[in-house]
């Protein structure tokens, strides 16, 4: 039977079986509708029904005889409500645990007419509401309904991609995500409902975890053409790939986070002294890469002999940079060979020679 309801709605009223559940859960065991299509009640009524019964599971070995009497044998709905005016719909169940199943139907193509969002009324408070047992909900296969939900949790396998051309269309996003599994979710952003285009990205997860990874390995970095290259990264703070550069470790700003740079490489540094430096000037190289630390000259190295054309920098000869490398390493003494292992020390040469400058 069908009877009017306020707000322009119509009602349909389902086969109430043992009976309604006390009007304290009522709140628990409706579903808001949005998007609903223009269709009659009872098309709404007699689509999610059989919804149910072709997407429950029934485990033949430990099958569960409450879920075969309430949900397959009898009516699980109990009344549609339809405001036709702002396109949405209650749907009022005879089990809380059924209701909750059936969020999973978010994002179902009703009858070919368009998806819709499937979410708890505003009116819904968890407090007021009767535990749950998760062991006696009914579990529901969405593969079989074709089911892309269009809210992505946050999680471990929230992908977010990036660099998607404006003008492609959630299909079309959808057929390049399914080249690598199966979607469970994806929401291509948008302005708004009615856009056209979208801002050129989206999020999506994936119904195997496995795939998550792989899927990322082979959208990051994907030629769109004009110009475009797709960027995938994980969409979750915390959550990382092992790929390097795919999607770095975040530790702030979410999916477009920047990736952690890398440590600067330590110095060669043996008490105080830079000996990379000291190698590079002593075999006649080019400049120092890094500045030189001050180091203390040991007596026994010759004395560095200052330029008289130019006061302020120190003049080196290379044997003396060479003296000054092998005592800072801890080489022979003078007096034992003389410095670097026995070769006599040269003598500085009065007539001014170009020399290099550390």
């Amino acid at each position: 039977a069908t009877s009017a309801g306020g707000g322009g709605g119509m009602r349909s009223e389902g086969s109430r079986g043992g009976g309604l559940q006390p009007q304290q859960t009522r709140h628990a065991r409706r579903l808001y509708i949005g998007n609903i299509p223009d269709i009659h009640e009872n098309d709404v009524h007699n689509f999610f029904r059989d919804a149910i019964r072709s997407a429950i599971i029934m485990d033949p070995s430990n099958p569960n005889p409450s879920h075969q009497k309430q949900y397959i044998e009898n009516d699980p709905i109990i009344s549609v409500y339809i405001n036709r005016e702002r396109r949405f719909a209650f749907l009022e169940f005879k089990t809380m645990e059924i209701t909750t199943s059936c969020l999973d139907l978010d994002g179902i193509n009703v009858m070919g007419h368009g998806k819709v969002t499937i979410k708890r009324p505003n009116d819904y408070n968890p407090a007021w509401a009767p535990p749950v047992n998760p062991s006696t909900l009914p579990r529901l296969d969405t593969a079989k309904l074709g089911i892309v939900s269009s809210t992505v949790p946050d999680g471990p396998n929230k992908i977010f991609i990036g660099g998607l051309p404006y003008h492609l269309t959630e299909s079309q996003v959808l057929e390049l995500l399914g080249a690598f599994g199966t979607v469970k979710a994806f929401h291509l952003v948008k302005a708004d409902a009615t856009a056209l285009t979208s801002k050129g990205y989206c999020f999506v997860e994936y119904a195997d975890p496995n795939l998550t990874q792989v899927a990322c390995m082979g959208l990051n970095g994907m030629d769109m053409g004009g110009g475009k290259q797709l960027s995938c990264r994980m969409a979750v703070q915390g959550h990382s790939t092992d790929n390097s550069g795919l999607a770095a470790v975040q530790t702030g700003g979410g999916a477009f986070a920047a990736p952690v740079a890398a440590p600067p490489a330590a110095a060669t540094v043996v008490d105080g002294v830079d000996v990379d430096a000291l190698l590079n000037a002593a075999l006649g190289g080019g400049a120092a890469a890094a500045p030189i630390m001050t180091a203390a000259i040991p007596a026994a190295a010759p004395m560095m002999q200052m330029n008289p054309m130019q006061p302020q920098q120190a003049a080196v000869d290379p044997m003396a940079v060479a003296n000054m490398l092998d005592a800072a390493l801890g080489g022979a003494s003078a007096g034992v060979g003389g410095p670097m292992g026995g070769l006599p020390p040269q003598p500085v040469s009065a007539t001014p020679q170009a020399t290099r400058v550390l």
